[in-house]
């Protein structure tokens, strides 16, 4: 497949990243102990709205052993504690154009090794980046960065491709070496996203989820419940946070929605991921567009 991309196009990726990293240097600042997590999204949410875009998703807060998809809900009175190593991701999106990129918050001041492997690792893989680099050499710069500390990549979880509207897609880059033959193609636009944990390496999703994906439209005969599927549909795809809807809609509206729209299997949820073993979890991650000289739209500020 070729990968095209006008000047126009990498501008709105450039953007997104400038966005995307700012926002989330300014939110990392502001994680302290007795800080509410609900300050921390609201503000990320009102940082990208001054830039005229909008979030690629909610913005995520994975405290310990949770690795990511954890967001904070309605009234949530969930504080930082001096116990903490938080895992800030943030993205952002300019007319569907995305960057995004993660930085680990470590207020414990115990686990500087950790959150130091996964910054040498996405650094480690950026060096690599370029056309016909096999993602598997991407995916052993990881390991080995990451395993160099002494800590464990965790195996299922990896960088993924960018597109329009899409914050997930081909290809899946993993935090291993795979030995797969796949390769990198110029103008691809990918994160680059590795974990690492003093844990086993494998995560499993949770519940309840805050984040939600609306698949398609359905048919419906409630009024109010049309009116929180008008809502979604803004999202044009992109993942969005229940809290949204709940501030716009109300939560028992919201529920029945959403309650109709599962059951109809056109929305799905993103559970908050967590280490199985319960192990420390450290995240670093840039957005890249794959160039002879790769473009990082998300190095702006340094971590």
């Amino acid at each position: 497949m070729i990968y095209q991309l006008s000047e126009d196009q990498i501008e709105k990726y450039k953007k997104a990243g400038f966005i995307a990293n700012t926002v989330l240097h300014k939110a990392s600042k502001l994680i302290k102990p007795g800080v509410k997590y609900l300050e921390i999204a609201k503000f990320v949410d009102e940082e990208i709205k001054k830039h005229d875009a909008i979030p690629a998703f909610p913005v995520t807060i994975g405290r310990n052993e949770i690795a990511a998809h954890d967001i904070p809900m309605h009234e949530d009175q969930r504080e930082f504690t001096d116990e903490d190593v938080i895992k800030l991701d943030v993205g952002v999106a300019v007319d569907g154009y995305v960057g995004d990129n993660a930085m680990t918050v470590d207020l414990t001041k115990n686990y500087t090794e950790l959150v130091q492997a996964t910054r040498d690792a996405v650094h480690a893989a950026i060096k690599i980046i370029g056309p016909g680099t096999l993602i598997s050499d991407i995916g052993k710069e990881i390991q080995d960065a990451i395993k160099s500390h002494g800590y464990n990549p965790i195996t299922n979880l990896s960088g993924h491709g960018l597109a329009q509207f899409k914050v997930h897609t081909y290809p899946t880059i993993p935090n291993y070496q795979t030995g797969s033959n796949a390769k990198l193609e110029e103008n691809m636009a990918i994160a680059i996203e590795p974990f690492a944990t003093d844990g086993n390496g494998s995560i499993r999703e949770i519940q309840p989820s805050g984040i939600f994906s609306l698949l398609k439209t359905k048919s419906t005969r409630s009024a109010f419940v049309k009116e929180v599927q008008t809502s979604m549909t803004k999202f044009n795809g992109l993942p969005f946070s229940r809290r949204w809807l709940d501030e716009k809609h109300g939560l028992g509206k919201v529920n029945l929605a959403i309650r109709e729209f599962q059951l109809a299997k056109t929305i799905i949820s993103h559970g908050p991921l967590v280490e199985k073993s319960e192990g420390m979890v450290s995240q670093h991650e840039h957005s890249v567009i794959v160039k002879d000289k790769p473009i990082v739209t998300t190095l702006h500020n340094k971590f």
